[in-house]
């Protein structure tokens, strides 16, 4: 009984460490030093969400910044959205954000193979720690990443809308 526990005990192990080997390429790449490209006047709420950057309305039209973006639709299609229309997973413009004002209009550009798409903020979220940005699987196909369902992307602001736009 005692050589059976422990052959089962080594056969865990070794699957333990072959799954982290698979797994270590999803591991989050870090922020680049963001003392350096991203002046503090930007930046709000950072002693409350740490790892998380969130642009103020103050941003200028060609202010960008680098995100942890991922993807949503089967769970949340058809359901509404927080500008009160409903959510279409097959709609190449969704892109949800916790703080960015409804409406707001990005250019969204895959770090790792170039592609990019033009999305409006229709929504909130992701509500995963370490994530910024939750994309349409169409616009996450666009961008090259719905299989991996993980990207990190450079976001270019090209219009925040007026109060009362969404």
């Amino acid at each position: 009984m005692r050589k059976l526990l422990i052959a089962v005990l080594v056969f865990v192990a070794l699957q333990f460490e072959t799954v982290l080997k698979q797994a270590s390429h999803l591991e989050a790449k870090p922020y680049p030093s963001m003392s350096q490209e991203i002046p503090a006047r930007w930046v709000s709420n950072r002693a409350s969400l740490p790892d998380t950057f969130y642009p103020t309305r103050s941003c200028s039209a060609r202010a960008g910044f680098d995100a942890h973006a991922s993807w949503y639709g089967p769970g949340f299609h058809g359901r509404p959205m927080s500008n009160g229309r409903v959510f279409n997973m097959n709609n190449p413009t969704i892109v949800a954000h916790k703080t960015l004002p409804l409406g707001t209009r990005l250019r969204a550009i895959n770090l790792e193979n170039g592609r990019t798409v033009e999305v409006v903020v229709q929504d909130r979220g992701p509500f995963v720690r370490g994530r910024d940005l939750d994309f349409s699987k169409a616009a996450a196909n666009k961008l090259g990443f719905k299989k991996h369902g993980l990207a990190y992307v450079r976001i270019q602001i090209l219009r925040i809308p007026s109060k009362g736009v969404s």
